[in-house]
């Protein structure tokens, strides 16, 4: 049987959405089918409010954001909250919240693991000074393994001190040494056995 509904009926559909409503529950406090009401809201031009949108109360989310803001990681804050990490970003994101001081402490010099600066990026770089070291050592070694006695191939040039540790040494030829690949592959594994 088809019911006629008044115009009165689809606005006061949309009214209730636009309180909070899923279209489910309007659906079901009015006793119309969910697509007729999500229909009518529609075409009041009402922006269709997904079920999930509202799930958490303002307070939740702020104390989640607040979590954030003490120092836990979204991921801490989703296991203890029980909401996924993404939708802690989210909030976080949407809050314009910033973490306090004591986390950008522990950057840079106050980190447990600063080393002085010293990264792999700056490890060897590729200056003139250190191509020529590298051109000396391979010219004094006559561009020979050392280790095993290859001529040529894929050359490297190995600091006998490690550049990291002795940096007074880093550009002195005699702290150098011409290895082939798999022989420098060699000697750095058991310098990593050893250390």
């Amino acid at each position: 049987m088809n019911k006629k509904y008044t115009p009165e009926t689809s606005k006061e559909a949309a009214r209730l959405h636009l309180t909070g409503l899923s279209t489910q529950q309007v659906a079901d406090k009015m006793g119309i089918s969910r697509t007729t009401i999500y229909k009518w809201i529609v075409k009041q031009g009402v922006l269709i409010r997904r079920p999930s949108a509202n799930r958490y109360s303002p307070e939740f989310k702020a104390a989640a954001v607040q979590f954030y803001r003490d120092n836990l990681s979204t991921r801490d804050v989703a296991k203890k909250t029980g909401v996924g990490s993404r939708t802690v970003a989210t909030w976080v994101s949407l809050a314009g919240a910033t973490r306090s001081r004591s986390c950008s402490a522990r950057h840079g010099e106050d980190a447990w693991n600063w080393k002085g600066g010293v990264t792999k990026r700056s490890k060897h770089p590729d200056n003139a000074e250190y191509r020529l070291w590298r051109a000396t050592v391979f010219a004094r070694d006559r561009w020979t393994c050392q280790n095993c006695g290859d001529v040529g191939g894929k050359l490297n040039a190995h600091h006998i001190l490690a550049w990291a540790k002795y940096v007074s040494e880093r550009y002195n030829p005699n702290n150098g040494i011409t290895l082939c690949e798999p022989c420098h592959k060699q000697v750095r594994k058991r310098k990593k056995k050893i250390a």
